[in-house]
């Protein structure tokens, strides 16, 4: 289960080969994601964009309720 979450995780994210093998060493990374990927489908996030400025996910003044997937993308 984790290099399957391991792998999803960096697909979503662009990571190449190296990146990804590079995370894989890193024991509380990988414990932090999976925990969030147990977390994710339980959980969402409401917010309310107050101000947006060249944002590159199109989050604009006014939009509500991401999902907790929606809100990883806009770190």
């Amino acid at each position: 289960m984790v290099d399957e979450t391991l792998d999803r995780y960096g697909k979503r994210v662009g990571y190449s080969h190296e990146q990804l093998e590079k995370l894989r060493q890193g024991g509380h990374r990988i414990r932090h994601l999976n925990r969030i990927a147990r977390a994710a489908p339980l959980y969402s996030i409401e917010v309310e964009v107050i101000q947006s400025r060249h944002c590159n996910s199109g989050h604009e003044k006014g939009m509500k309720s991401f999902d907790l997937e929606g809100f990883l993308k806009c770190q």
